[in-house]
This record gives C-alpha cells, sequence and structure tokens, in this order.
C-alpha cells in the first residue's frame, strides 16, 4: 500500500513533534511509550514518522505523543500541536482510503 495525503500529513506531524522534542531516538520513544502501557517497536514508530502506516487505534499512539509533546512543551518550543487536535489528524488520516 502507498501512503495517503493524510496519512502523509500525520507523519509530517510526528516528525515535528520528534523535532520539537528535542530528537529523541526511536529506541527512547518506544521504551517511553512502554512505560505508560503502549508496546511500540522502534519499527512501528519510524513507519508512522515515515508516513508508511498510521496507528489502527488512537489508544496505541496517544502514549508516545502524551510524551514527545511534554517533552516538546518542557524545552519550550513553540506552536506544539495539542493532543485533541492529534486525535483530529489521526481520525482524517484513519477514515482516507488507501491506495494500493
Amino acid at each position: 500500500m502507498t501512503s495517503t495525503q493524510q496519512t502523509d500529513a500525520f507523519g509530517a506531524a510526528l516528525r515535528m513533534l520528534f523535532v520539537q522534542a528535542g530528537r529523541p531516538t526511536l529506541e527512547s520513544a518506544a521504551k517511553a511509550a512502554s512505560r505508560s502501557g503502549a508496546s511500540l517497536s522502534r519499527q512501528r514508530i519510524s513507519d508512522w514518522r515515515n508516513g508508511r502506516h498510521i496507528p489502527r487505534d488512537y489508544a496505541v499512539v496517544e502514549p508516545l505523543l502524551t510524551w514527545l509533546t511534554v517533552r516538546a512543551i518542557d524545552s519550550g518550543a513553540a506552536d506544539v500541536v495539542p493532543l485533541a487536535t492529534w486525535r483530529e489528524i489521526w481520525a482524517a488520516a484513519q477514515s482516507e482510503p488507501r491506495r494500493r
């Protein structure tokens, strides 16, 4: 499957959040999300960040987004996407039909 415009938008927003959060490694992001109960691999996070896939369930990605958002805000980053907006970005990507 190839990515769609909204999946690409989700990936681009996630890449920006990683930058705003100080460019943590995929390993540290996966470990931090796991401490919140999510079981995420580096590869899964990489696929989301690069727009190859999006999470099927928002609850799976929410711990990662929360951790990155807190890091970004704590570092003084401007224009950090609020978690409520992340849900909208995810929902838009989730509802868009996939191309093969």
